[in-house]
C-alpha cells in the first residue's frame, strides 16, 4: 500500500531532541486514538510490518502505550495475554469505578465486606446490592475489588 518513503510523509516526529522518541502518526485516527492505515489495518501494526516483517497470529504492542505511535523500535509482537501482563505491569488496567460497565462503588464494597464479616448472609448481600452471589463471593475473598 505505502513505501516507507511515502509511510514517513505521514508520520511527525515532535521531538528533535529525543532519538528514542515516539514516531506520532499524523493520518487518520480511529475512535480509539489508534493511527489507521486505510479502513482494516492499524498504522502501528502497518509499520511493524513494514520495518519489521509480518506478524500473522499475533498482536502489535506498544513499549511505549502511545496508541499513535509507529516507531518500530516501541513495538512488539505477542499474544493477548502478552498484552494483558503488559498492561497489569504497568498499572494500567482499569479498575473499580473506572470499568464501564461497574455496578458498584468503591464505598458499596467496603460496606458489603463488613457485613459480611459481621455474617450477613452472601444472598442476602447480593439481593441488598443487585448483584451475584458469586460477585459478592469474589468481592469478600478479595478476588474482585482488589485495590479497596
Amino acid at each position: 500500500m505505502y513505501s516507507t518513503e511515502t509511510f514517513l510523509d505521514r508520520v511527525y516526529f515532535p521531538d528533535d531532541d529525543n532519538p528514542d522518541g515516539c514516531w506520532i502518526w499524523a493520518g487518520s485516527i480511529d475512535k480509539d486514538g489508534y493511527g489507521r492505515v486505510g479502513s482494516k489495518i492499524t498504522a502501528h501494526r502497518y509499520s511493524y510490518a513494514l520495518f519489521r516483517g509480518r506478524c500473522r497470529g499475533l498482536l502489535v504492542c506498544h513499549h511505549c502505550d502511545t496508541r499513535s505511535c509507529v516507531r518500530p523500535s516501541h513495538l512488539f509482537v505477542g499474544t493477548i495475554q502478552d498484552n494483558v501482563a503488559d498492561c497489569i505491569r504497568k498499572g494500567r488496567q482499569v479498575k473499580g469505578e473506572d470499568v464501564p460497565t461497574h455496578k458498584l462503588t468503591a464505598d458499596e464494597v467496603r460496606v458489603m465486606r463488613k457485613l459480611a464479616a459481621r455474617g450477613v448472609a452472601r444472598r442476602a448481600l447480593a439481593s441488598l446490592f443487585g448483584v451475584r452471589p458469586d460477585t459478592v463471593k469474589t468481592i469478600v475473598r478479595r478476588k474482585a475489588w482488589r485495590h479497596i
